[in-house]
């Protein structure tokens, strides 16, 4: 992954992996939290809010209702034949491509913000 012609010995690599073994090192000899203190812990509820939040909106999106029953409503309500196979590929291979957007926006503008506008265009676009 570093390889280039100004760095023929890989030292950008090497340095890279000395500090990911020293950070090892370091998070290893820090005490990993129990559930209680994950919990109950100062420093750990906001991370814990959060984790709970953005799981909670990710499932509340119903995007795996859709993506396993998109035949069967196709099929109740009318559409026939290899129609309903062929909207499920074309959603699916649509959804792959955000996919890849999702994944270049997300370090920019994170995870709970993503998930946040999502969650209010689902429920604002209905109206």
């Amino acid at each position: 992954m570093h390889a280039h012609p100004g760095d023929p010995e890989h030292i950008g690599a090497r340095e890279e992996f000395v500090q990911i073994r020293s950070q090892l090192a370091l998070e290893r000899s820090q005490p990993s939290p129990n559930m209680i203190g994950l919990i109950f812990g100062r420093k750990y509820r906001k991370r814990m809010f959060f984790g709970f939040y953005l799981q909670a909106m990710c499932q509340s999106t119903g995007v795996l209702v859709v993506a396993n029953y998109m035949v069967l409503e196709l099929n109740n309500l009318g559409v026939s034949g290899a129609l309903p196979l062929l909207l499920l590929a074309v959603y699916n291979t649509w959804a792959a491509c955000l996919n890849y957007v999702n994944a270049l926006l997300i370090d920019r503008i994170g995870r709970i913000r993503i998930i946040t506008i999502g969650i209010v265009s689902i429920a604002v676009l209905p109206l």
